[in-house]
């Protein structure tokens, strides 16, 4: 396999992903062959592609936010989004995707369906 190729939808495409995944990564466990760990992350992103649906991929690339654009945009200090963003990721309201980077969570994509966020309004 040379590319990521389109996620399989079938139980055994996923196995076989999974199976090329775990051999590439044994195979180039503590190497220093680029060419065979640029091969296993392919394959790598090729399983995960497989298990994502469209609308995590989507929350993922829309959501993912860093501290500093969070303060632009509500024009608030960084260190107070930085602690606000502690409460919110630790009740699940969103996940950290890096330092001071944050993500969508189930939860998030559940609050902002018109029924529930009309109820955490009425909080």
């Amino acid at each position: 396999m040379s590319s990521i190729e389109p996620a399989p939808v079938s139980p055994q495409g996923i196995e076989r992903l999974f199976q090329q995944a775990s051999n590439d990564a044994r195979a180039n466990l503590g190497s220093t062959n680029e060419d065979g760990r640029r091969q296993a992350l392919r394959v790598a992103r090729s399983l995960v592609a497989s298990l994502e649906n469209p609308e995590d991929v989507v929350m993922r690339y829309v959501w993912e936010m860093g501290s500093q654009q969070f303060a632009q945009r509500c024009n608030a200090e960084t260190l107070l989004i930085i602690r606000i963003m502690r409460v919110i990721t630790a009740i699940g309201f969103a996940g950290e995707a890096g330092q001071q980077s944050y993500v969508a969570t189930p939860l998030t994509k559940a609050i902002i369906k018109p029924a529930l966020e009309a109820a955490a309004k009425i909080w």
